[in-house]
């Protein structure tokens, strides 16, 4: 069947199934295990995800491909080694999720929230994650989009307090360590204040400790917005 809205699956585990396409939005997954399955396409959209695992192996990934999970909720998820490409997460919530070995590549990640998650090996080196919030973050030995870094909330602040190794993913460096990617706040400073990108600027001013600068950038965001 190809329509599932706002079913209910409790203790299920998913393994060779097909998902090709299914409209699931609305659905609620609950102590659920997602193994290798055809998900091409699939609509998890406003759906529940509580305790649910996603696994791979290791040298096998799981591959979630050009599924939406736009507005959905993952609560005390395990996410380990899995591929997510080309999938949708805008306005989705994570919380007190961990992520081991995994990849967001090409994927849409705008207004989503991770609070109190945990990211070892993961891999955003190519999804648009701006204006995500990040709240209470564990991270190490984990990549982050160049091009979208400085436009969410509190991440800056939690990988500058860490003391964990992490990277920034650079079309010309291939990965950088983040210490060196802060290094180059003042060359953003430059360009955002010629470009008038007043978020990014007050994100930076912010981490910085530059409290009236910050407070100045929010002002001319403000009368030019």
């Amino acid at each position: 069947q190809k329509v599932r809205r706002q079913s209910h699956y409790i203790e299920c585990t998913f393994v060779d199934s097909v998902f090709d396409s299914v409209g699931l939005s609305g659905t609620k997954f609950i102590r659920c295990q997602f193994k290798t399955s055809d998900y091409t396409g699939a609509n998890m959209s406003s759906c529940s995800f509580e305790n649910v695992t996603w696994i791979g192996d290791r040298n096998d990934p799981l591959i979630v491909k050009r599924v939406s999970f736009n507005r959905s909720i993952f609560t005390d998820c395990t996410f380990e080694n899995v591929n997510f490409l080309s999938s949708r997460f805008m306005d989705t919530v994570f919380y007190n999720c961990n992520f081991i070995r995994c990849k967001m590549r090409l994927c849409a990640l705008e207004n989503t929230s991770f609070n109190e998650c945990m990211f070892d090996e993961m891999d955003f080196s190519t999804g648009n994650m701006s204006f995500s919030e990040f709240s209470k973050l564990r991270s190490r030995n984990s990549i982050f989009s160049f091009h979208s870094l400085n436009f969410t909330f509190g991440l800056l602040k939690t990988l500058s307090n860490s003391p964990n190794v992490n990277y920034v993913y650079s079309a010309n460096s291939k990965r950088m360590l983040y210490s060196e990617y802060i290094k180059m706040l003042p060359e953003f400073e430059m360009y955002y204040i010629h470009d008038g990108k007043y978020f990014p600027l007050v994100n930076l001013y912010s981490i910085q400790g530059k409290k009236d600068m910050a407070f100045l950038a929010v002002k001319e965001g403000y009368r030019y917005a």
